[in-house]
């Protein structure tokens, strides 16, 4: 029998450990630093024949910095103050990583550091803020690692991409989440295959259905103007705006200002659109034709105090002609009846017989004069009062001479000193050397060269007369401080106007208690005006003890 020996070789193979591995030179592991820290590294690998992939960089389990083909990495990233966790990882070709840890603080830095040099800047929503659906992402990334500049920019949701902008070195959008917490991450990528991002926890509120306000401002013009729509709108993504003339607008999901100029009356309907669905809102811009009567907007009154034609627009003509604005809108040369051509041909004799003609003042201190009912009969003629008068116009310095020669002795209803005893200043008339504030306004628009006071008397009583359409009511005084009456049941022109429905207000410098403006103010704040002679007055002008702004009344109380 024959032995068979069988020798049996034992092949036992033992596991060559991974050679992969990440080596950070800065900062060093336990260190202290300051922010931007800079961190150098590189990886390899010999368990992947095609090498390394990509590296980058997490702060806080949070990914910072991403790097594709990269072995090496030298950057710097700006951290906050305080303990931070910060891990260096590669990966490979065939799907291996390994990862150096590398735990710092950051301490404060005594200078600036000239910003990020690479880095998401998230401006909204705020970090642990509470937001309602859509939320509203605006964030702009930069780069100075990467000459070639950032290559897009993206929204990671819990994970998930939901937002990608190829290109974008910013981001204005809105995002459609879920009620509750929300770990969201904004992020960049640039052209060398870096990367960095900006960690933002936000909880998302119950969302609300979008609102939207539409107005337009002036909501009627003539044509060849233009208005300016105001949209607000909450809780929505976008707002479009479109009008019956065919115009189309979009606007953010917060609304915002938009200018039109129809040509035509145009409706224009907002339509502000959210994650719950959308609402509408509506404004009509009247447009009236050029040169229609309805193309005013506005008429201005200016009452001054009793100053005649003659003594303040006598020389508009000169002026008007020096600016070659004698020409009309129709083609036709205007003119006003002044004094240019009569300097030589008006004048008035003084109780002494001196004959004083017009003059150009050279102040505009003169002494006061009377528009009292008595004294006006006088300055049309000297000395018959009867009804049927003929008209001279001769007695303005005898008047003005007279009224200062009593003022000087002590006479009741002076104002002021008196020095010109012969009347003189009754002939003087200013021009635009001392009035181009009004000479201006006179050339720009309507002026009534041939308009006759209401009364020949104070200016309160043609202030009555021209508040309620031309009458006093045969008053020539003051109603309530010369003929103590009460407030006068006189119909007004404001009536007219709030039955019309046509706004209307009354401008005032002063206030009973002499005060200019709200600030030091000490007396009363009842506003200075003649307006109040009436009893329609109460209905917008009465006493609140809070002192602030009170709605009017639904009608007027008092009277006479």
């Amino acid at each position: 029998m024959q032995i068979l020996r069988y020798t049996i070789l034992l092949v036992v193979s033992f596991a060559v450990p991974a050679l992969a591995t990440v080596t950070v030179s800065s900062p060093a592991n336990g260190a202290t630093v300051t922010s931007p820290v800079q961190y150098t590294a590189t990886a390899t690998t010999s368990t992947c024949s095609t090498g390394v992939s990509s590296m980058g960089i997490y702060v806080n389990n949070n990914l910072a910095y991403f790097a594709k083909g990269a072995q090496q990495i030298n950057t710097s990233l700006s951290l906050g103050a305080g303990a931070q966790h910060t891990v260096v990882v590669e990966w490979d070709h065939c799907g291996g990583s390994s990862a150096t840890t590398v735990n710092i603080t950051v301490g404060s830095s005594s200078s600036s550091s000239g910003g990020q040099t690479n880095g998401v800047v998230v401006t909204s929503p705020a970090n642990n803020s509470t937001v309602t659906s859509p939320v509203h992402y605006v964030a702009s990334a930069s780069t100075n690692t990467c000459a070639a500049g950032v290559s897009s920019m993206g929204i990671y949701v819990d994970n998930k991409l939901a937002y990608f902008a190829k290109g974008a070195q910013q981001i204005n959008t809105y995002l459609s989440l879920s009620a509750g917490a929300h770990h969201t991450v904004v992020e960049e990528w640039d052209h060398c295959g870096g990367a960095s991002s900006t960690p933002v926890n936000i909880t998302v509120g119950q969302a609300s259905a979008p609102t939207l306000t539409l107005t337009a401002n002036p909501s009627s013009i003539t044509a060849g103007s233009s208005s300016t729509l105001t949209a607000t709108a909450t809780n929505a993504t976008q707002v479009v705006i479109t009008g019956t003339d065919g115009s189309r607008y979009t606007l953010p999901g917060s609304g915002g200002n938009q200018s039109v100029s129809p040509t035509a009356t145009t409706t224009y309907t907002g339509q502000a659109s959210g994650s719950l669905g959308s609402t509408m809102a509506s404004t009509t811009v009247t447009v009236i034709p050029a040169g229609s009567d309805n193309a005013i907007q506005h008429v201005i009154f200016m009452l001054q105090e009793n100053r005649s034609f003659d003594s303040y627009f006598g020389m508009l003509n000169p002026y008007r002609e020096s600016h070659s604005w004698t020409t009309s809108e129709d083609g036709k040369t205007y003119s006003v009846d002044g004094i240019d051509h009569k300097l030589t041909t008006i004048s008035n004799k003084d109780d002494e017989g001196t004959v004083e003609k017009l003059y150009k003042f050279t102040t505009t201190c003169i002494d006061d004069d009377s528009s009292a009912w008595e004294e006006s009969y006088g300055d049309v003629n000297r000395y018959d009062f009867l009804a049927t008068r003929p008209i001279l116009m001769d007695g303005f310095v005898h008047i003005a001479e007279g009224f200062a020669k009593s003022c000087a002795k002590g006479g009741s209803g002076c104002s002021g000193q008196f020095t010109d005893l012969t009347g003189e200043r009754a002939m003087g008339y200013y021009d635009q050397t001392f009035l181009n504030y009004y000479y201006y306004m006179a050339s720009q628009f309507a002026v009534s060269d041939r308009w006759f006071s209401p009364v020949s008397s104070y200016s309160i009583s043609n202030r009555i007369a021209t508040f309620d359409g031309g009458t006093t009511q045969g008053l020539v005084r003051d109603p309530q401080n010369a003929d103590h009456l009460s407030t006068l049941n006189i119909e007004t022109i404001f009536q007219e106007l709030d039955q019309a429905n046509v706004s209307w207000k009354i401008y005032y410098t002063v206030t009973n208690g002499h005060c200019l403006s709200e600030q030091n103010c000490t007396g009363s704040r009842y506003p200075a005006t003649d307006f109040s002679n009436f009893a329609y007055s109460s209905k917008y002008l009465h006493g609140n003890p809070t002192g602030t702004c009170a709605a009017p009344r639904t009608a007027a109380r008092g009277g006479a």
